[in-house]
């Protein structure tokens, strides 16, 4: 089927491509109206896939993928988290609220606390929010306003100092 006939077809097949959006997918007629033209596009730039047969079976198939797809996509976007600060999770939560000295022991727990300070400053601050406050990247990202790439290697060249400065507590 060449692209001529294609659309000499679609004339006759769109009224019932139309039904079958709104009896199955869409409850409003313009979102059924922009579900079949997507349809027809698709179907337009992949008429080399159409070997025989019924040509309102096939674009049907591709409509209910498109309108799968759309759902799926639209459901992403709806049950994304919403942000909640730290402070108001502290205050619901107090469980998450800990003192980072009492998960060492003593000895230790100087040696590393001097280490975390030697870390350079822009590195630091993210080091600390990150790793012991349990900031997200996202969060710290925002807090500082800063990029969250500048957070990500700032954060990666602070793991790798730290890692220099414990190499003899790990391999001991």
């Amino acid at each position: 089927m060449d692209k001529i006939e294609y659309n000499k077809e679609c004339l006759l097949i769109r009224p019932h491509l139309l039904r079958i959006a709104r009896a199955r997918y869409v409850p409003s007629t313009y979102l059924a109206e922009d579900l079949v033209q997507e349809t027809l596009v698709r179907g337009f730039n992949y008429l080399s896939h159409f070997r025989y047969g019924s040509l309102l079976s096939w674009l049907s198939f591709i409509m209910r993928r498109l309108y799968l797809t759309q759902y799926r996509i639209s459901q992403l976007h709806n049950s994304r988290a919403k942000f909640v600060s730290y402070d108001k999770l502290i205050a619901e939560y107090p469980a998450f609220s800990y003192d980072i000295s009492s998960s060492f022991t003593p000895a230790i727990s100087s040696e590393i606390l001097k280490y975390i300070d030697e870390i350079p400053e822009p590195l630091r601050t993210v080091f600390k929010m990150s790793r012991l406050e349990y900031f997200s990247q996202a969060e710290v990202a925002m807090s500082l306003s800063i990029p969250l790439g500048t957070v990500k290697s700032r954060l990666y060249r602070a793991d790798r100092f730290m890692i220099k400065k414990l190499k003899n507590y790990v391999f001991d």
